[in-house]
């Protein structure tokens, strides 16, 4: 009887002992916390107007030089040259719908030539997107025709990041980041 009571006991310990390293090591786990909405990129802020916006970066900002094609949905309306973004040097449109004076997109394009500096910096925004965002809710690699196209997407109430690199034949590609508002009478459409 004296040898149950023995087993017993150490048994109670253990259990014990383990219940209290796992209770110290589910309080030391710091709980990841989604992000919250994003609301438009740095200090721009969707629904801001394009004056607003201005103001904000008024030291950086230049009017956009390229008009803008007759069928595009968003249009120029004031770009930033050279911004470094990490290591990676870049040009950003503040962008607003045709015929509208209100910011709902920013595009981030790396300035990078060749195949190694867009793979580069496609890997460094990722990172950087990430460190801030989350990770991706989606990502894509896929072949069309003679291009390589990689997509990496970020979704919130009030916006969509998508991260975007293109490389096509004779070393031409791109390196692209889109924050857009997003159009919540559209989704409740749906």
């Amino acid at each position: 009887m004296k040898r149950i009571c023995c087993a017993t006991l150490t048994g109670l310990v253990l259990a014990v002992l383990l219940a209290s390293a796992l209770i110290a090591q589910a309080q030391d786990a710091t709980p990841i916390k989604p992000t919250p909405d994003v609301f438009g990129w740095g200090k721009i802020k969707w629904g801001m107007s394009i004056q607003e916006a201005r103001g904000v970066v008024a030291e950086f900002a230049s009017q956009p030089v390229e008009p803008p094609g007759p069928n595009f949905v968003l249009v120029d309306r004031i770009m930033l040259k050279d911004v470094p973004i990490g290591d990676i040097t870049c040009r950003i449109a503040i962008q607003a719908k045709r015929n509208s004076e209100t910011v709902t997109a920013v595009t981030i394009h790396a300035i990078a030539h060749a195949i190694e500096q867009r793979s580069e910096a496609f890997d460094t925004l990722k990172k950087l997107l990430i460190e801030k965002y989350g990770q991706p809710k989606s990502e894509d690699r896929r072949r069309e025709a003679r291009n390589t196209l990689a997509v990496s997407l970020w979704s919130f109430p009030s916006t969509s990041i998508a991260l975007r690199r293109l490389e096509g034949p004779y070393g031409i590609g791109y390196v692209v980041v889109e924050f857009s508002s997003v159009n919540k009478k559209s989704l409740d459409a749906m």
